[in-house]
């Protein structure tokens, strides 16, 4: 793997992860599928991917417009937020959509094995009964 592939370790088994560039450079915005695919690779197949375009307080170094990262996000089917790490802008607003995902994702998985235990439950009654 290349250049900040030893990042991905914190990624295994992942249910969510944050995947951001830098929208001041224009070419870790270039990279960002091939990033999305790598961490793909290493977390559970129906990982939810969030991007963020980060450093959105540097309004005049901006050079990857808010409609280019929205573009990706909807053709890449992912949440998409502007962020700051300095000022904040945005950050919050990603965690809760994080958290959000991640609290679906369980509850589906909960119902899904509550579904199978009451599935299995109703078979062995229904052979009991007969």
């Amino acid at each position: 793997m290349g250049r900040g592939s030893h990042l991905l370790q914190g990624f295994v088994l992942s249910r969510c992860s944050l995947v951001l560039y830098d929208v001041t450079n224009p070419s870790s915005f270039q990279i960002i599928e091939k990033c999305i695919a790598s961490t793909k690779e290493v977390t559970f197949p129906d990982c939810q991917i969030i991007l963020l375009g980060n450093k959105a307080d540097q309004e005049e170094a901006k050079i990857v417009s808010y409609a280019a990262g929205s573009e990706l996000a909807s053709k890449l089917e992912a949440p998409f937020f502007e962020t700051s790490a300095r000022s904040g802008v945005g950050v919050k607003e990603a965690f809760i959509e994080l958290i959000g995902l991640m609290m679906t994702k369980a509850m589906e998985e909960k119902f899904e094995e509550n579904k199978t235990q009451l599935s299995f439950k109703d078979s062995q009654t229904q052979s009991k009964c007969f």
